[in-house]
């Protein structure tokens, strides 16, 4: 399975000008101006501050659905086994990867490019998780994660064992089987939302561009947006081979080794973009290109919790 790799990325100090596909130029002018809706729940200030959080999530229905690709797919890797899965509780999303949010909770930025509207990024999965607990308690919600006693490895490198305590209403990263369904919406694209790369993704561009605003290019069937490409995005799963049969609100493996991340970045071929591309990081990883959006489970109620 591929892994961003530090090795593998080029630098960004050099400036580049963004120049779009040609052919579709008139699809991506359209697609870039920033549509979000308001129907949908927008996190309230903070209490004792009179900042607004300014993110928008959707309210997701349980469902079944297919999940990898299939074995004639350009560009697909051996752990994409498709398989059929079923969500049996709703659950919010953000409709964008956390921007500035991140920065009105933490009271830091971390991001090697800063911008209002632009992800928030530099990241580690922990950094994530604890994150979430942060405005799970400023939201008046129960935390969804339970932190054990911190552990670095012989290279000082973060290993502390984490519950995710499923019966919390608080926010949480997604599982991967819920980032693939919200990414599908319903639909068999190759990309999130389309077939079109362009029209719906900030990818395969040059790598001193980096990330782009969040909001714009088309969203998907369910008004998400940046599903595909702009920054590769966190979700809870221990990477690990999937099930050749039916599953049922999978949440990965139980021990952390390696991480996985969803969706490829700017400067990802369109391969790392699909719907279907699984890629992974030792979760103390912070890089450039690693974001995240929030989720949180709709009335939750669960009497078992999930370790990693």
């Amino acid at each position: 399975m591929p892994d961003h790799d530090e090795d593998n990325r080029p630098s960004t100090d050099s400036p580049a000008v963004l120049d779009q596909d040609a052919d579709v130029s008139e699809l991506v002018a359209n697609a870039g101006r920033s549509t979000l809706s308001a129907d949908d729940r927008v996190l309230p200030p903070h209490p004792g501050t009179d900042v607004p959080c300014e993110y928008q999530v959707a309210r997701l229905e349980p469902g079944t659905f297919w999940m990898g690709s299939p074995e004639d797919e350009t560009g697909r890797d051996d752990d994409e086994t498709r398989h059929e899965v079923t969500l049996t509780r709703p659950f919010e999303i953000g409709r964008t990867p956390v921007t500035q949010l991140w920065a009105t909770v933490m009271g830091n930025n971390p991001s090697d490019k800063k911008g209002e509207d632009h992800p928030v990024e530099n990241v580690s999965w922990y950094d994530v998780l604890r994150f979430c607990n942060r405005l799970s308690e400023l939201q008046g919600f129960e935390p969804a994660y339970r932190f054990g006693e911190t552990v670095c490895d012989g290279y000082m490198i973060e290993r502390t064992p984490v519950t995710w305590v499923q019966s919390a209403g608080g926010y949480r990263l997604p599982t991967e089987a819920e980032w693939e369904y919200a990414a599908r919406a319903g639909e068999d694209h190759r990309y999130a939302g389309s077939d079109c790369l362009p029209l719906v993704a900030w990818a395969a561009l040059d790598w001193r561009i980096h990330h782009q605003p969040v909001g714009h290019k088309a969203p998907n069937a369910w008004g998400l947006y940046n599903m595909s490409g702009n920054v590769c995005e966190w979700v809870w799963d221990t990477h690990d081979s999937y099930p050749s049969g039916p599953v049922t609100d999978p949440t990965g493996a139980p021990v952390v080794d390696t991480i996985v991340h969803r969706g490829g970045c700017w400067g990802d071929p369109d391969d790392h973009v699909r719907v279907a591309s699984r890629q992974s990081a030792i979760p103390a990883r912070k890089k450039y290109y690693l974001g995240f959006r929030v989720a949180r489970t709709v009335g939750a109620e669960a009497d078992s919790t999930e370790e990693a």
